[in-house]
């Protein structure tokens, strides 16, 4: 019986180079329908917002990992069973919260079965220690990203001059020679602009960082 919607009767035949029974060029290899075509395309959304909210998470991971586990290696080891399983679990986050608290309690217990598994002859009170250490790394995160975004607002309110200034030393990792040749200047003008535009940024953000908490 022929489909009730007809998104689902239209395909896509994929064709790509290839040598098939000996002849060159392309050939048809596969049919697509749009509604598997969609799924693959939410998939990818997905992941592309998964690595984001990962690489936001990541430092504050690392640095409770740091702190928890006996030595580095074990951390990393653990970072990536981390990341896995926020990998596999994704589905089951709530983008209306904060995402690093999310990958810390996902850290937590990687951390107390690394300590299960090590430790199996001691009894040891894992959750109870790690979780001022949690917290102290959520805080950590939170602050850091209030300071992001306190510095998204402060990059704003730079003339467009001295916000190329920062992108090309910033961004894309000129040095203040190179720079200097983009902007028709010397590399001392630049370093001290530079010098002048951190000074500046660096009030603003505290400024902002203030009243955000007198609120």
């Amino acid at each position: 019986m022929p489909s009730s919607d007809p998104r689902k009767d239209m395909s896509t035949t994929v064709l790509v180079p290839g040598t098939e029974s000996g002849q060159s060029g392309e050939y048809a290899v596969s049919v697509m329908s749009q509604e598997n075509a969609s799924t693959i395309s939410d998939i990818m959304s997905n992941r592309s917002v998964l690595n984001d909210l990962w690489s936001q998470a990541e430092p504050v991971v690392k640095a409770f990992l740091l702190a928890s586990l006996p030595q580095s290696c074990d951390a990393d080891d653990v970072l990536q069973e981390v990341a896995l399983e926020v990998s596999r679990r994704f589905e089951d986050y709530d983008p209306n919260r904060p995402f690093p608290p999310w990958a810390l309690w996902i850290a937590k217990i990687k951390t107390a079965d690394f300590f299960r598994r090590t430790y199996r002859d001691r009894h040891l009170l894992v959750g109870d220690a790690l979780e001022p250490l949690a917290e102290a790394a959520c805080r950590a995160s939170l602050k850091l990203q209030d300071q992001s975004d306190a510095l998204d607002e402060c990059l704003k309110g730079l003339s467009s001059k001295n916000r190329k200034l920062i992108k090309l030393r910033y961004r894309d990792a000129c040095s203040p020679a190179e720079i200097a040749d983009e902007m028709e200047t010397t590399s001392g003008t630049v370093r001290v602009l530079l010098h002048r535009i951190r000074s500046a940024l660096g009030r603003c953000i505290e400024s902002r960082m203030q009243q955000e908490g007198q609120k």
